[in-house]
């Protein structure tokens, strides 16, 4: 979800901002390592931008930031699973703990061991005024809550108001 979001909803003329992605199938494998080896080939400060999912997948990219030259934050976006499965019909037509064994998986997983195991300073920011702070810290483990059905629900009424400027716009 972080880099469908992005592409939504970044304007295209932030030209400081250079977002790299691994898309495909199965584009969370490897995207920590991947993050923190674009990091050392830019030189520039990193922010990779995952899900907790994704985080799981490549968990032991975390041992490279021990060599990192420059800061690299990762921001995990903690909806315990596969929030991005949220958004299929399935969510709506299964029973919920059927839903949760089979696409939401939880994880359950506790960031703030996460990054005792590799020494990385973790926030967690419940709000966004917080998040400057946490980024402050330089390379860091951030973590933001995310409700999965909250974040479908935000969507859905971010798509409900787009199609109706757009109906206005064009006089639908």
């Amino acid at each position: 979800m972080p880099i469908r979001d992005s592409e939504a909803f970044v304007p295209s003329a932030a030209t400081r901002v250079r977002f790299l992605c691994n898309r495909g199938a199965n584009g969370i494998d490897g995207l920590i390592s991947s993050g923190i080896g674009a990091a050392a080939a830019s030189g520039r400060p990193t922010w990779i931008v995952t899900g907790d999912l994704g985080l799981h997948h490549d968990i032991n990219g975390l041992a490279a930031l021990r060599h990192a030259s420059v800061p690299v934050r990762i921001v995990v976006l903690n909806n315990d699973g596969g929030g991005i499965f949220e958004f299929l019909p399935q969510a709506e037509q299964l029973e919920r703990d059927e839903f949760e064994a089979l696409l939401g998986t939880p994880l359950g997983l506790d960031l703030t061991r996460v990054a005792a195991v590799y020494d990385l300073p973790h926030a967690r920011v419940e709000r966004l005024d917080r998040l400057r702070d946490a980024a402050g810290q330089g390379t860091a483990l951030i973590e933001i809550p995310v409700d999965r059905r909250r974040n479908v629900e935000l969507h859905r009424r971010i798509a409900e108001r787009v199609g109706e400027a757009l109906g206005a716009r064009h006089g639908a």
